[in-house]
């Protein structure tokens, strides 16, 4: 009988609003501050020393330098990759934009022999991509994903999936996304901004999301390419599921239910029931009624499992990051379950006039018990995916069952 293929998580880097690390992730969610918008330099620019960064635009060097951190957390040494084609897999949802529509300006107001030509190797959707691979040598599956704010998710979804296939045994996978006055005057105008400034996701009195920018890359494995080179697991992928709303968010049932089907979808394939998850880290964002609709779909997959898992809303203290959104949530939920507790836990109750969040008072997640852990990611338009994680401490007991 062939042995199943099972993919493992050894690295992991990210840069956001709260720092340049796991632990710095974890730590800012833990102590309930609050940050969004710009990535500060001193996260940043450490990572990209040594070399001209020219050539990168804002993008190519928030993936860049999250690549340096995965690669470096991953013990795969850095400008030699090895042997193997290592591929990368990125969602984002501007990408280039305000690079494209600065070059465009320029071009147009100058004259095209004014603008760079550097400059235009940036002013395609799969630039930061491209220039990240070229940076750290990676050689393998190259892949752009831009299915909205789930973007981020569904590259992890796919590489995963690819590994599991056996068409690589290595790829690292997550999303990009910059704040610029492009996203900020798209959103502006589609009312989905907070007037307040504050992202308040599940409360009744919110009022929409903030724009927050990063980076987050996995570094996902073969679990035999991992166990040869004498990799630290951080946890296992178990598998995934998506969806989509062809009501596009304006139809409720068909909303929810598209929800509801990405949950079913990841945990059916992780070979799991509701009970088994002791964390989601959800797509909630301060958006009323997409909060709405996830905390709908929520109840009707676990409300009547006896302990319900613990939720931990992210961008409620580092706003939406759109594609960089869902590979930020799986960053935290690695953390969380290696620190075998999730940050400022919910439990999210549906009603009929709204969506309240209650904190428990105990977290539902304590150590030593299994470790399993959901991310959600819902893009504005329609699409759902869901992705199951396991514990590096689990792995072997459900391999088991």
């Amino acid at each position: 009988m062939a042995v199943r293929r099972r993919v493992f998580i050894t690295g992991v880097g990210v840069v956001c609003c709260l720092g340049d690390s796991l632990g710095a992730l974890v730590d800012g969610l833990s102590q309930g501050g609050l940050a969004a918008g710009p990535v500060d330099p001193q996260f940043l620019d450490p990572h990209l020393a040594g070399r001209n960064t020219y050539p990168l635009d804002r993008p190519a060097r928030l993936l860049t330098a999250a690549a340096s951190l995965a690669l470096a957390d991953a013990r795969i040494p850095a400008q030699r990759p090895g042997d193997r084609d290592i591929g990368l897999f990125v969602g984002t949802v501007f990408s280039t934009a305000h690079t494209i529509m600065r070059f465009d300006r320029q071009a147009a107001t100058e004259g095209p022999a004014l603008v760079s030509p550097q400059a235009f190797a940036n002013t395609v959707i799969n630039a930061p991509l491209g220039q990240a691979a070229i940076w750290h040598g990676l050689r393998g599956i190259n892949r752009t994903f831009a299915t909205g704010a789930s973007s981020g998710l569904e590259a992890i979804a796919c590489a995963g999936e690819v590994i599991l296939s056996g068409r690589a045994d290595c790829i690292l996978a997550g999303g990009v996304e910059e704040v610029s006055d492009v996203s900020m005057r798209a959103f502006a105008a589609s009312g989905l901004l907070s007037p307040s400034g504050r992202h308040r996701p599940y409360e009744p009195a919110s009022d929409g999301m903030t724009l927050s920018e990063g980076a987050a890359l996995l570094v996902l494995e073969e679990a035999g390419a991992a166990a040869r080179r004498g990799a630290t697991v951080l946890a296992e992928f178990l598998g995934c599921g998506r969806a989509f709303d062809v009501s596009q968010r304006t139809d409720e049932r068909r909303s929810v239910r598209s929800v509801v089907h990405a949950f079913r979808g990841a945990l059916g394939a992780a070979n799991l029931g509701p009970g088994r998850v002791d964390a989601i880290f959800s797509a909630a964002n301060g958006i009323p009624r997409l909060d709405r609709h996830e905390a709908l779909a929520l109840s009707a997959v676990f409300e009547s499992e006896p302990e319900p898992p613990a939720i931990c809303a992210v961008k409620g203290q580092i706003g939406e990051a759109l594609g960089a959104g869902g590979s930020i949530q799986c960053a935290a939920l690695i953390g969380s379950l290696r620190r075998g507790c999730v940050p400022t836990p919910l439990v999210v109750c549906a009603t009929p006039t709204g969506v309240v969040a209650v904190r428990p008072q105990d977290a539902p997640v304590r150590a030593g018990e299994p470790r399993i852990g959901l991310i959600s990611s819902l893009s504005f338009d329609g699409h759902s995916s869901a992705l199951a994680l396991a514990s590096s401490s689990v792995s072997d007991s459900l391999d088991a069952t």
